[in-house]
């Protein structure tokens, strides 16, 4: 799997053809910023406006953050490990992983093809290879969240997107 970090604060989803009008922390801590907008977000997901569309703010605490592609969860899950020993870990229990409910589902509409996940601070033209590409197509998905902690080894919060 292909893991990103940030810098300590939330990541987000924007769609490719947006990216250029994401400044980033640019200007920060002035308030407004693309940067204080995206870290205003308080729960797991939000959605805050970036040019003519939006961006999926992933809020809460930073975490490694990874795409998994898997149909049985619609498009796929936006897997954020909170603790796990190692990643074959984290493949074994997405691999097994069947009758999840996902809470409080926020709906993100999609105009483009292609979107970047990657680390808020960042404008969108610095990301370069520092961002997951994601192809969904374009129409209004509802991202629900899981916390999924079968045991005191594993913790992951899952975001599937539909």
């Amino acid at each position: 799997m292909l893991w990103i970090d940030t810098t300590g604060g939330p990541l987000v989803v924007i769609e490719t053809g947006l990216m250029t009008a994401w400044a980033g922390a640019i200007g920060f801590p002035a308030p407004g910023t693309d940067y204080s907008r995206a870290c205003e977000v308080a729960d797991y997901l939000g959605i805050i406006a970036v040019g003519k569309g939006s961006a999926l703010v992933l809020g809460e605490e930073p975490m490694a953050t990874a795409w998994w592609p898997d149909q049985r969860w619609g498009d796929g899950l936006i897997v954020r490990w909170m603790y796990a020993p190692d990643e074959t870990a984290v493949v074994r229990h997405l691999s097994g992983l069947c009758d999840v409910a996902f809470d409080e589902p926020v709906t993100w509409p999609v105009q483009g093809d292609h979107q970047m996940l990657f680390d808020s601070a960042f404008a969108g033209g610095e990301v370069g290879g520092r961002g997951i590409a994601l192809s969904l197509r374009p129409g209004a998905y509802r991202i629900g969240t899981h916390v999924s902690n079968p045991d005191e080894e594993l913790c992951l919060v899952l975001h599937r997107v539909q």
